[in-house]
């Protein structure tokens, strides 16, 4: 349908249902996060991603041995920088590890295609700051476990993925 005659049939469905206030129809697109070891994430490549069930050891490792979009050496990084744009561990700044700190990541950006920021202490960085969200996201994942007990809930679900961990549960 072209986009006149996909709200012609909105307006139509919405005053045979009595008018329920139907939004619009429209898209949206997503990006996804390219995985640790460069290529596309995947459940049967474990050092690809980072599951909210990893030990934090685990995700420490694993960030650290992650591929970057560093040059081939550190002069080269300091005079020509990083590609941050094709730099997974840079995405993880981006996407989970600033915590919306808009300033944190434009700095780590910029440190890094300007030559200041190399590889080896950026990933240093980023591996301790996903340690300490794994540990303190699995911490509030016990304590809400216990909540949930109090209230009698049961959120166990037959649906697995991500190699046995619920599919939430990635990162």
């Amino acid at each position: 349908l072209d986009i006149e005659e996909a709200e012609e049939l909105a307006r139509e469905v919405e005053i045979e249902h009595d008018g329920y206030g139907f939004e619009r129809p429209s898209s949206i697109y997503h990006r996804f996060m390219t995985g640790l070891t460069g290529g596309k994430m995947s459940s049967s490549i474990p050092a690809s991603h980072i599951s909210l069930l990893d030990d934090p050891e685990d995700g420490y490792d694993k960030v650290k041995s992650a591929a970057t979009g560093g040059r081939t050496t550190a002069e080269e990084q300091r005079e020509l920088g990083g590609e941050a744009d094709d730099c997974p561990v840079f995405e993880l700044y981006s996407y989970l590890l600033a915590e919306a700190d808009d300033e944190f990541v434009a700095e780590v950006y910029e440190e890094c295609t300007g030559g200041e920021r190399l590889c080896g202490g950026c990933k240093e960085q980023a591996a301790e700051l996903m340690k300490e969200f794994l540990e303190e996201h699995q911490e509030k994942r016990e304590e809400a476990k216990e909540i949930l007990e109090d209230v009698d809930i049961d959120l166990s679900s037959d649906r697995r993925g991500l190699g046995g961990q619920d599919e939430e549960d990635a990162v």
